[in-house]
């Protein structure tokens, strides 16, 4: 179990009703979010259009510098839609989620996580999306070194296979989803 702490600036404000409490000096102040909600509204409801067309969360597997310019790219074209007055489409909700996926991209290449793909990984990935018919289709695979198996995430995996199915890789690995 962790051991939590109190963090104290060591001043204090008192209130009417004798109540004290530590100073908010150097907090964020997350009341300030309340006349931002209806925007925060409307950018979880971009990010809700995303998942339905592109698979939940599907932004997160970004992880080049092409992909990092396309962010920038969307989010200033969209900045320059809002700032024009255009309301075709929520131009502001675009420029926040392009900005923010922009910044999880350089976090990403900041400092890779992640080992690059094996050839076998890319050309399973290439053989999944070409099943499903959809080559924007996100797919995962994790290595799991125990038994050379490999497990493949695929937000449309479930519409296309039954769990009890098996890809046996020519290398001879025993693939599931």
């Amino acid at each position: 179990m962790t051991d939590f702490v109190t963090k104290d600036s060591g001043e204090r404000v008192d209130y009417p009703s004798g109540m004290r409490r530590d100073t908010q000096a150097g907090k964020p102040r997350y009341s300030l979010l309340k006349p931002v909600l209806p925007m925060l509204k409307r950018y979880v409801e971009l990010l809700t259009r995303g998942a339905e067309k592109y698979g939940d969360s599907n932004w997160t597997l970004a992880n080049s510098q092409e992909e990092l310019d396309r962010f920038k790219d969307s989010a200033f074209r969209h900045f320059m839609q809002w700032f024009n007055g255009e309301t075709d489409e929520d131009h502001a909700s675009a420029t926040t989620f392009n900005m923010w996926a922009a910044e999880t991209v350089e976090a990403k290449l900041a400092e890779p996580d992640e080992e690059p793909l094996a050839d076998w990984e890319i050309e399973l990935r290439a053989e999944l999306r070409a099943d499903l018919g959809d080559e924007t289709k996100p797919v995962t695979v994790h290595n799991h070194v125990e038994g050379g198996r490999c497990s493949v995430t695929c937000p449309a995996a479930a519409e296309a296979w039954s769990t009890a199915y098996r890809h046996e890789y020519p290398k001879g690995e025993v693939l599931g989803w």
